[in-house]
C-alpha cells in the first residue's frame, strides 16, 4: 500500500529576504529535486555536474549555470580518480535562488517566463562573465553581511541581474493557460517523486503510482524518463542505495538487515547496485568506511554541506574569483560613502533657506 502526502515542490525557505535565498554549498550529491525558483549555480571550486531534466552539464570552476524555475535537476561531483571513483574534492557552489514571485507586481511576466537552462563557460568569456563573477560574489557578500539597508541594495542589484538574464538567455513568455498546464504536469511529477520517497523502503511498483494518479503505466514511465532522464526503477534503486549507505555509516546492522530495510527484495540486488555505482561490494565499502580511503562515495551519507554565514563570507573572500582591489562597490558601506561624498559636494542652500 502506498502512503502519500502531497508535496508539490521543495519549498525554498527565505531566512533573510523575501523571495531570495543565497547559499554557499559543498555538494557531493543532491538527488533530483525542483522548486519554484530561478536558480543560478556558480561553481567556485572542484568539478561538478548538474543534470537538468535529461541533459548533463559538466562544470569547471568559474562556470555559471542558469536553471529555470520548477525544473527537475540534481547535483553531483564529476571529479574521478583512476578507478573512476569520486575524489575527495567535492565541488563548492555559490547558489542564488530567486522566486518567480520576485517583483511580480511590477513585472508579472517573470512568473510565466521559461528560461532555457544555459551553461556559461568561463573559458569562453561569455556575456555572463562580462557581467562578472566578482559582481555575483559581491552580491552574495552583501546578502551574508547584512549591513544597513542591504535589502535595498539587493532589490536594486537583483533587478539588474534579472534584466541581464533576460538579455543574454534564450527564453519564452508563455500564456497563463500554457503556464498552468506546465505547472500541473510538474506538480504531478513532484507528487509522484514525493510518493516514491515515502515508500521506496517497501516494494513500490510503477503500477502503484499509475493507479494512484489514475494514469497508464506507459504514461507514467514516459513522464518519468522524459522529465528526469532516468527510469522509474533506477530512481527507486538510487534512493535505496542512499539509504543503504546511511545505514552502513551507523555501523550497527548486518548487510542482510540493511538490504531489507533499504527496500531491496533480495541482498543480491543491493550488491549489484554497489558494484554498478560504487565499483565495490557492500562489504568492501563498509570496510573502507572505517579507514582513510579513496572510496569517497561514502560522502553520499552527508551529500551536501551548507556553509554558515560566517564561513560563507570567509570562503567567498578567499575565492580566486574575488579581489577586494577590484571591488565593484555594491555593498552598503560603499553606498553610504558615495551618498556622503555627494552630500558634501552639493549646494544645500535651497534646503536650508539660505
Amino acid at each position: 500500500m502506498i502512503h502519500s502526502e502531497q508535496q508539490k515542490y521543495e519549498f525554498v525557505q527565505y531566512p533573510k529576504m523575501k523571495h531570495v535565498r543565497i547559499i554557499v554549498n559543498q555538494i557531493n550529491y543532491k538527488h533530483t529535486h525542483m522548486h519554484p525558483d530561478l536558480e543560478l549555480a556558480i561553481l567556485l571550486s572542484g568539478n561538478g555536474q548538474i543534470n537538468v531534466e535529461e541533459k548533463p552539464f559538466i562544470m569547471d570552476p568559474g562556470d555559471v549555470l542558469l536553471i529555470n524555475s520548477s525544473t527537475p535537476h540534481s547535483y553531483s561531483s564529476s571529479s574521478k580518480d583512476e578507478q573512476g571513483l569520486n575524489v575527495q574534492n567535492s565541488p563548492t557552489f555559490l547558489i542564488i535562488q530567486i522566486s518567480n514571485s520576485f517583483l511580480s507586481e511590477y513585472c508579472p511576466e517573470i512568473s510565466t517566463t521559461i528560461f532555457q537552462s544555459t551553461l556559461f563557460k568561463k573559458s569562453e568569456n561569455t556575456l555572463m562573465h562580462v557581467f562578472g563573477l566578482q559582481y555575483l560574489i559581491e552580491l552574495a557578500l552583501v546578502y551574508f553581511q547584512g549591513n544597513e539597508h542591504y535589502h535595498l541594495i539587493l532589490l536594486s542589484e537583483l533587478s539588474r541581474l534579472i534584466y541581464h538574464i533576460y538579455c543574454i538567455t534564450p527564453h519564452q513568455v508563455v500564456s497563463k493557460e500554457e503556464s498552468e498546464k506546465i505547472k500541473l504536469r510538474k506538480n504531478r511529477l513532484e507528487r509522484i517523486i514525493d510518493t516514491i520517497k515515502k515508500n521506496f523502503e517497501s516494494q513500490i511498483k510503477l503500477s502503484d503510482i499509475a493507479e494512484q494518479e489514475n494514469l497508464t503505466r506507459t504514461y507514467v514511465s514516459h513522464l518519468f524518463k522524459s522529465s528526469l532522464g532516468i527510469t522509474f526503477q533506477d530512481y527507486v534503486n538510487n534512493l535505496r542505495l542512499e539509504q543503504a549507505i546511511r545505514l552502513m555509516s551507523e555501523g550497527k546492522k548486518s548487510l542482510l538487515e540493511i538490504s531489507f530495510e533499504s527496500g531491496f527484495s533480495d541482498p543480491k540486488y543491493m550488491f549489484k547496485m554497489f558494484e554498478k555505482n560504487l565499483h565495490c561490494t557492500p562489504r568492501e565499502y563498509r570496510k573502507n568506511l572505517s579507514v582513510s580511503s579513496n572510496f569517497t562515495n561514502k560522502d553520499l551519507s552527508a551529500r551536501e554541506t551548507i556553509f554558515s554565514e560566517a564561513r560563507s563570507i570567509e570562503y567567498l573572500k578567499s575565492c580566486p574569483f574575488y579581489s577586494p582591489q577590484n571591488s565593484i562597490g555594491i555593498d552598503s558601506n560603499y553606498a553610504a560613502k558615495t551618498c556622503e561624498m555627494l552630500f558634501k559636494n552639493t549646494d544645500h542652500s535651497s534646503f536650508t533657506g539660505k
